[in-house]
């Protein structure tokens, strides 16, 4: 009896490479049937090591990237965790589909405008720029005007952030663009400025169909600090889910924050700078109408079956105090932390990149440069698809 074509697609789903490939060369139909992998929706890239998967396939291979593009058509989950160069993310151009993309805080602020726009695409609904485990918190990871065009050009669901700087105006921006289809704001692991509170709060009030927010350090602690009146305006969203992190537990600090929680909230992570007995916390939150975690500070890095072990970005991480610093070492109980003006810092730095763009602008007037065009000499000739185009990515693959 002759099995129909997704009969033989079900089968095809639980072979590895080589049996893949096998299956592809016994005849012309099953050639043709296989010459695309349409179980394959994932694919991470980490210089010039590619892992693509599907619910039950996944591979590792340094097979060319054009070569699963053009086998794999139904990708629609990507993940950037280091580049070689523009040029190779430029192919991504031909994904019609990609609805998840994760790109490392560091590879994002690199990226040119026109690399971000073939990135940003109309179909994406979730975007996650996030801090690698190798690398620092800096203030300099700023989200500017140019990359925050291209990122709300697309109708984005949910939006993780982790080593990014945000100023208030680019975050009004982020939320006015994104309030009609924002249901995620994950930012624990962003930089915001602590006296600017009112201006991020409002923003976030905007965002009418917000159903989980995570509170950076930075914008909001429970500590010494007094409630922000405008802490209030969390109660009128239809919140499910808050995190937010602990730097000085004091019990009638964290019954005012509490009674600024929406009715709707079913979840409250707790993040803490103490190792205190859990049971003695858990008395203040024993009557609540919600689940509260207690969590502690550590980053993680939670690793997708798919991605093989080599996933190198954060999960989760808190910008904690002080701020001022590349890195979170020091974790003082220091109140007026919270007041700190963290952009004065960037605005020094900005103005002193701009004095130093202006003087290398005279010094370069100065000089005479050669102008080099482009030429046609990389460029490489798609081959057609057949079994022995499937079999070349096999040896790739067990490179």
């Amino acid at each position: 009896m002759e099995l129909s074509d997704d009969v033989w697609n079900v089968i095809f789903s639980y072979l590895d490479v080589k049996a893949r490939a096998n299956i592809a060369s016994v005849n012309k139909r099953l050639s043709s049937l296989f010459s695309t992998w349409i179980d394959i929706t994932m694919l991470s890239i980490k210089q010039d090591t590619l892992c693509i998967a599907g619910e039950i396939f996944k591979c590792i291979t340094k097979c060319d990237l054009k070569l699963i593009l053009q086998h794999c058509p139904n990708l629609n989950n990507v993940n950037i965790q280091t580049i070689r160069d523009e040029s190779y993310l430029g192919q991504l151009s031909e994904i019609e589909h990609l609805n998840v993309l994760t790109v490392a805080s560091s590879a994002f602020n690199s990226l040119s405008f026109s690399c971000l726009n073939t990135l940003c695409m109309k179909k994406l609904r979730k975007l996650c720029i996030l801090q690698r485990y190798d690398e620092l918190k800096t203030i300099q990871n700023i989200l500017r005007q140019n990359q925050l065009t291209q990122i709300i050009s697309a109708p984005l669901v949910s939006i993780q952030l982790s080593g990014i700087v945000l100023t208030p105006d680019i975050f009004n921006k982020l939320c006015n663009a994104l309030k009609q289809t924002l249901t995620e704001l994950l930012i624990s692991g962003a930089l915001c400025n602590p006296p600017d509170f009112d201006q991020y709060i409002t923003s976030i009030g905007t965002l009418i169909h917000l159903k989980i927010l995570d509170i950076p350090p930075s914008l909001f602690s429970c500590c010494h600090r007094t409630l922000p009146q405008k802490m209030f305006i969390l109660k009128t969203l239809n919140l499910k889910k808050i995190s937010v992190y602990v730097h000085y537990y004091s019990a009638s600090n964290i019954a005012q924050f509490l009674s600024t929680m929406p009715k709707t909230l079913e979840e409250l992570v707790i993040f803490r700078t103490t190792e205190l007995d859990q049971i003695t916390w858990s008395k203040d939150f024993e009557k609540l109408p919600y689940k509260v975690y207690l969590c502690r500070l550590d980053d993680v890095i939670f690793e997708p079956s798919w991605m093989c072990d080599r996933n190198e970005l954060l999960s989760h991480t808190l910008w904690l105090p002080p701020y001022n610093h590349l890195h979170n070492f020091s974790r003082l109980d220091i109140p007026a932390e919270w007041y700190q003006d963290v952009f004065s810092t960037i605005r020094e730095m900005n103005n002193q990149e701009a004095v130093t763009a202006q003087s290398n602008s005279v010094s370069t007037s100065r000089s005479e440069f050669v102008n080099l065009s482009p030429s046609n000499e990389g460029a490489t000739v798609t081959s057609s698809i057949s079994a022995h185009t499937v079999q070349s990515f096999v040896e790739d693959s067990q490179g």
